[in-house]
């Protein structure tokens, strides 16, 4: 793959009549890694696209010299959901693609939390936390993973050579679905704005007694409307197949879904923020450094 200029890039997206927003910092050659080819207009505003769904989100968080150097996305194991990925000068950004446009929950990681990229035999990226925790993407583009790891080589080891460590609560920190901001691991109440978010708990006992009832309250409509579909055909078949001959089984089965259901409910919602209330006036102080990877420059890391 011919490597390519952030002019040429930006010729190519105003060829397409494509705009992105002016308020972002792109490294426009590291996002959009082809402009020639076959089929090349329809990747490119596919990779467009992606970007602009999450550029409301990216307007809130991104401090004052932090650029965007690489966006693509995966999926993930536990919920199947795809997560929205953008890697920056400073951090990994992630969210949940919700149809057409990113949503909660949101997490933040700095190069200093993230102690290697390694590709699975499947060829999947998976990023190793220092927590201890990890995040494999399946179905990323594979054309997309050398630059990936180019990107986040030389991001993580600039990082490392300004000795910048900021104080976390935990690896891969939450963000607040209203306000923006970073969330400690210490509960389900944001202090910035006052939001309160769902415990893996109530979700949990939810999904036990009802495992719809859980995806209803936090995933996206069209998500757990497909669900329901997958629960009814389930509960048909179990009940025509066995409800005359062995009912001890049918009421094991639907017991086994249920738990099942309840696992998976908690487990998602333990991995992040999902909004429960959010009070009338939430604004909230900025108080993030301003991103210029100079030692001198104000933080909060200390």
């Amino acid at each position: 793959m011919a490597e390519v200029t952030a002019d040429q890039v930006l010729s190519k997206l105003n060829e397409l009549d494509l705009h992105l927003s002016p308020e972002i910092n792109y490294r426009l050659e590291t996002i959009f890694l082809e402009i020639e080819g076959f089929f090349v207009n329809k990747k490119i505003r596919e990779k467009f696209q992606l970007v602009q769904w999450i550029e409301p989100f990216l307007k809130e968080v991104l401090l004052e010299h932090e650029q965007v150097l690489f966006v693509s996305r995966g999926g993930r194991e536990l919920d199947c959901q795809r997560v929205i990925f953008a890697l920056t000068n400073l951090r990994m950004l992630c969210m949940h693609q919700t149809g057409n446009h990113a949503g909660c929950p949101y997490w933040t990681i700095y190069y200093s939390q993230i102690e290697a990229l390694k590709n699975t035999f499947l060829e999947h990226p998976k990023f190793y936390f220092k927590d201890g925790t990890k995040l494999s993407l399946r179905d990323f583009p594979k054309q997309e993973l050398p630059t990936l790891h180019d990107v986040f080589e030389k991001s993580s080891q600039r990082f490392q050579e300004q000795e910048l460590d900021p104080t976390v609560s935990q690896s891969r920190e939450n963000i607040c679905g209203n306000c923006f901001k970073i969330v400690s691991n210490q509960g389900n109440h944001c202090e910035a704005c006052g939001a309160n978010f769902w415990s893996p708990f109530e979700i949990g006992i939810r999904s036990l007694f009802f495992p719809l009832w859980g995806s209803f309250t936090i995933r996206p409509f069209s998500f757990a409307l497909a669900e329901l579909s997958t629960y009814v055909v389930f509960g048909l078949s179990v009940l025509v197949l066995e409800a005359k001959s062995n009912p001890v089984l049918v009421a094991l089965m639907f017991v086994l879904f249920h738990m099942t259901a309840s696992a998976v409910g908690y487990k998602l919602t333990a991995k992040g923020l999902y909004l429960k209330e959010v009070p009338a006036d939430s604004a909230a102080a900025n108080d993030q450094f301003d991103g210029s990877l100079n030692p001198d420059a104000p933080t909060r890391f200390s």
